[in-house]
């Protein structure tokens, strides 16, 4: 059985602050953290609650962030000085994580860390735009991983990664889930506040919607999302794009999402 603890984002933030803030595009939480954060904006506790059953709260033992190279040395070099942190490092360079910042009993969050990656499964860290993308919270030391990019990494944990080994339970499949309902929010959120004369804000829809659609024709990517037994369409807020006078929008989404062959208008 797994008793590892487990702790809610907010726990992690005053370690965060004491790490270098860097410039926007520098940092980025991914990871369960992320989910967790992302299910607290776009989602309802009942939403949460009813996919989490009796873990009732989104929690995780850690926190993952991914970092620029320019970052690396910033963020290693106040990690080393400070008395509350301890680095590990993998000298195998094929790990995604290239350093964890160990927190100690004495902090208050016993048997958990940091880990810095290099990368994250599943996703291409340029043609993915996981920097670009990332949004900013109120209250979040550094920027969150994109919904839908996030969709994608958690897809294929599910697929690549055992779920539940004598040792360690993993919440991928729980992760994924609540990812589904938050693409699909999240993806409203945007179509509802978007204008129909400012063609950047219809790009930034499609170009989310582009990334998932690549994603789905991957055999990982199918193979997670059969295991979490979730529907793709069910993150992308169809009926509201359909009812909008985003006529781009409604095009890209009938010839891809619901192939019906009307090519949309280049944006």
């Amino acid at each position: 059985m797994d008793n590892t603890p487990q702790y809610s984002p907010e726990e992690f933030f005053p370690f965060l602050e004491n790490l270098p803030k860097g410039e926007s595009g520098q940092a980025v939480i991914c990871g369960g953290q992320a989910v967790n954060l992302l299910a607290a904006l776009f989602l309802t506790e009942k939403q949460i609650e009813t996919i989490l059953g009796e873990i009732g709260s989104a929690t995780s033992s850690d926190m993952d962030i991914m970092i620029t190279p320019d970052f690396q040395k910033r963020i290693s070099a106040a990690a080393n000085k400070s008395k509350e942190f301890s680095l590990q490092t993998f000298a195998d360079c094929r790990q995604p994580i290239q350093f964890a910042i160990m927190l100690g009993e004495d902090v208050g969050l016993p048997d958990s860390r940091i880990d810095v990656l290099r990368s994250v499964k599943g996703i291409h860290t340029q043609k993915d735009r996981v920097f670009e993308d990332a949004l900013e919270l109120d209250g979040v030391p550094y920027q969150v991983m994109n919904p839908a990019t996030m969709l994608i990494a958690k897809a294929e944990n599910c697929a690549t990664l055992e779920q539940d080994s004598p040792t360690q339970k993993r919440n991928d499949i729980n992760h994924l889930r609540l990812l589904i309902l938050i693409v699909h929010n999240y993806l409203r959120e945007l179509v509802n506040h978007c204008r129909p004369d400012f063609k950047d804000e219809q790009r930034g829809i499609i170009r989310s919607l582009k990334k998932i659609r690549a994603a789905s024709k991957k055999t990982n990517f199918k193979k997670g999302m059969k295991l979490a037994k979730v529907n793709l369409l069910d993150a992308i807020p169809i009926k509201q794009i359909q009812k909008s006078n985003l006529e781009t929008l409604r095009k890209y989404l009938n010839n891809t999402f619901l192939e019906v062959s009307d090519p949309p208008d280049s944006l």
